[in-house]
């Protein structure tokens, strides 16, 4: 009796192990059948295992077992293949890593069946809600693009990286996830972000919210905060002994104090009610983009800025770039070193002998009153005109790059036609003189080897070229 009792019992057991999975949805049966790119590999590295290991068309609940991890994620170009149920996932129970972007499941997606779960892409469905408290294991939990409203972050506490951009959600605890090292949660409804219990945080991203309150307290990790787009009046950036870029561009803010961050490469600062900004201890600064603001004066001499955006600044009446360090422009990139447009009541800009070829590309004089500056004490006029005394004519000019004979052509040279050829640190080296030719031919060879800017002067125009000496 015994032994029928056990030889049923293993025939049962049996019957349910290899019990056929019921999957309504065709193409969540199609991409699971595919195997390879579907299902992790052995070692977790790679999706390339095969689920139906018998080969007969069909999940058993031991396949599903074996697996653990799966990626589902589609092109949002075809949604042909889209998974709209995911009825039948919930045998795969061993599953450490979920895949699914690009879908189209909806409603609730509860997560905790799968307790060993260390990684969640879900970004780019229709869902409604996340359930996820109490994986310990979690570490990468990503669920942009969808319309969820809140999320309970409880028992979190291995998570590393949060993103859930373009959702619904107003709040957010993080005070049980405290090795959170990124967090990109853009557009969304956040109004208050406490980020103070985050010692390991390196990244925080969360423009487009609503955010009047951003706390920091200490986070000596940190590196970068994008916070563009909110209703932040005031913050309070102190102990951010890492932080290299900060953008807080489209806030409320009439005053900061960036002197507390001097290891700062990058900052915008762009469309404040910004007044003033004190720079003299940000001697690592490299770009500054402080447009559309009320400030009276930008004086970068103490930094290391080769890049500066000022422009539409209506009471800005003097910038200081003069730091020893040269910028230079490159128009065929569209890479230009300083943008100072629309400010009406600029009167003076001071910078580094060599730099005042950069304004030529920028409508820096729009009064007429500018002077323009260089000298350690910014006490030597520079040899600067406006932008509107250059023309835009195009000129022939070849070989360039040039070793010796260049040559320049264009049908509107005219009579008295002077050239002036100038190193890339400002400085004339070379000035040329025609009466009456519409190609004219120079010899570089005694130039050294660089970049190089000719001024052409021709009737009432004058042009500028770039040539690379070889």
């Amino acid at each position: 009796m015994k032994r029928i009792y056990l030889f049923s019992f293993t025939v049962l057991y049996i019957s349910c192990f290899s019990q056929t999975i019921e999957i309504p949805d065709l193409n969540f049966k199609a991409k699971l059948l595919s195997g390879y790119n579907t299902s992790l590999s052995t070692e977790g590295n790679i999706y390339n295992n095969n689920i139906d290991t018998n080969n007969n068309g069909e999940i058993e609940v031991n396949e599903a077992l074996a697996v653990t991890g799966l990626k589902l994620s589609t092109s949002p170009a075809n949604t042909n293949g889209d998974i709209y149920s995911f009825e039948g996932i919930e045998y795969f129970t061993n599953l450490k890593r979920l895949l699914f972007v690009g879908n189209q499941i909806s409603g609730t997606f509860d997560a905790t069946i799968f307790p060993n779960l260390i990684e969640l892409n879900c970004s780019g469905n229709n869902l409604t809600g996340l359930t996820v408290n109490g994986l310990n294991q979690l570490t990468t939990l990503k669920f942009h693009d969808n319309e969820i409203s809140e999320l309970n972050t409880e028992g979190l506490e291995s998570l590393e990286t949060l993103f859930f951009r373009s959702n619904n959600i107003s709040s957010i605890a993080l005070n049980n996830s405290i090795h959170l090292k990124e967090i990109y949660i853009d557009f969304n409804n956040i109004t208050t972000l406490d980020l103070s219990i985050l010692q390991e945080l390196e990244s925080i991203s969360c423009s487009g919210n609503d955010i009047n309150q951003l706390l920091f307290n200490n986070n000596p990790a940190l590196t970068y905060i994008s916070a563009s787009g909110n209703k932040i009046e005031t913050i309070d950036l102190t102990g951010l002994s890492s932080l290299n870029y900060l953008n807080l561009s489209s806030n409320l803010l009439s005053q900061i104090s960036v002197n507390v961050i001097p290891q700062l490469t990058t900052l915008e600062i762009n469309s404040n009610p910004l007044e003033q900004i004190d720079l003299q201890n940000n001697t690592s600064l490299e770009y500054l983009f402080i447009v559309n603001t009320l400030i009276t004066a930008v004086d970068c001499s103490n930094t290391s800025v080769s890049i500066l955006n000022a422009s539409n600044n209506p009471y800005l009446t003097f910038i200081n770039i003069n730091n020893n360090i040269v910028s230079y422009s490159d128009p065929d990139l569209l890479y230009y070193a300083f943008n100072f447009e629309n400010l009406p009541e600029l009167t003076s800009i001071c910078l580094d002998l060599g730099e005042q070829n950069n304004l030529v590309f920028t409508d820096y004089n729009m009064n007429e009153n500018v002077i323009v500056y260089t000298g350690e004490n910014c006490d030597v006029i520079a040899p600067a005109a406006s932008i509107n005394d250059y023309d835009k004519i195009e000129y022939k000019l070849y070989p360039n790059p040039v070793s010796s004979i260049l040559n320049i052509e264009n049908t509107s040279l005219s009579e008295n036609t002077k050239l002036e050829i100038y190193n890339s640190l400002g400085q004339l080296v070379k000035v040329f003189q025609y009466s009456d030719s519409d190609y004219i031919q120079i010899n570089v060879s005694d130039l050294q080897a660089g970049t190089y800017i000719i001024k052409i002067y021709n009737s009432k125009n004058v042009s500028l070229l770039k040539i690379l000496k070889i």
